[in-house]
């Protein structure tokens, strides 16, 4: 286990969390958290954990504990918390067509899930005016609701959807396609006319396979990349092999940057604005 990322801004006191939101991001192959101070509406502390490896849920979810176990800031009081949960299974339902009592049905038609291991989970989408329905260990509930009562769990793509949807409705996005990039799967968005046309995640282990389905995708939709505006969001390095080789093919292909509704500390320029997207933006969720 390494940590791979820690800000603390100065200002920051270790203890007083009665005025700070935490944000939790789970995945297969780390632990990445951030705290916002609720009175300026800025974030001060921002630290991440890799694993190494991918881990199975059961795996990663203790490696978890062990790490808010033995984390004296996690274990403060916080005003509020939101835990994201990373995994490439959800199903988005238009809101006029949602029904509370199908949520496992809907979410059938998308993935496997074990009802006797897993609960299905739903997020409101505001700004996407739908919901997106998804499953979770039973697990990842029993160590939210010991560590952090009262804490909302959401899928990690609800905050990616909803920022990107924000910024669309308010001219502060003109890319065509969204690409969100981490560890062990990334995220296309398409966007037409202001409406999200597709969301989907894949699997992926090398750059061919990400350039595959991305192809893929495009070609299934009879769109075409040289006239296309990409966005990219998520721990990729402009000086990476995949950013040099989705240039050569896009019209424009620009780094997000971090969202205006937040303020950052200074501390915050030591890493790239569009690095940790979906746990910064988590706030965004209700």
């Amino acid at each position: 286990m390494e940590k791979v990322v820690s800000i603390f801004d100065k200002s920051f006191l270790h203890g007083s969390g009665s005025n700070n939101f935490l944000s939790i991001e789970l995945s297969p192959g780390g632990f990445s958290y951030c705290i916002l101070d609720a009175e300026r509406f800025e974030y001060k502390v921002l630290e991440s954990f890799s694993y190494g490896y991918k881990l199975d849920s059961e795996n990663s979810l203790n490696a978890a504990e062990y790490l808010v176990q033995s984390n004296a800031i996690l274990n403060s009081n916080f005003d509020k918390v939101r835990i994201s949960y990373t995994t490439p299974d959800f199903v988005l339902i238009p809101e006029e067509l949602y029904l509370e009592q199908n949520k496992e049905k809907y979410l059938e038609f998308n993935a496997k899930f074990d009802t006797n291991s897993d609960f299905v989970n739903v997020d409101k989408l505001n700004n996407l005016k739908a919901y997106s329905v998804y499953s979770a260990p039973v697990l990842l509930n029993e160590i939210a609701t010991k560590y952090f009562p009262g804490s909302v769990i959401k899928h990690y793509a609800t905050p990616l959807i909803e920022s990107i949807m924000y910024n669309v409705a308010t001219n502060n996005n003109k890319a065509d396609l969204v690409l969100n990039l981490n560890n062990e799967f990334f995220e296309i968005l398409i966007i037409e006319n202001k409406k999200l046309k597709i969301v989907k995640a894949f699997n992926f282990v090398t750059i061919d396979d990400l350039m595959y389905y991305i192809f893929f995708t495009l070609e299934n939709l009879g769109l075409s990349a040289e006239n296309m505006n990409l966005i990219i969001t998520g721990n990729v390095s402009m000086e990476s092999d995949l950013y040099r080789n989705i240039k050569l093919y896009f019209k424009s292909v620009d780094f997000s940057p971090r969202n205006d509704l937040f303020k950052y500390s200074e501390k915050f320029e030591n890493i790239p604005h569009h690095y940790f997207y979906t746990l910064i933006n988590l706030n965004l969720c209700g």
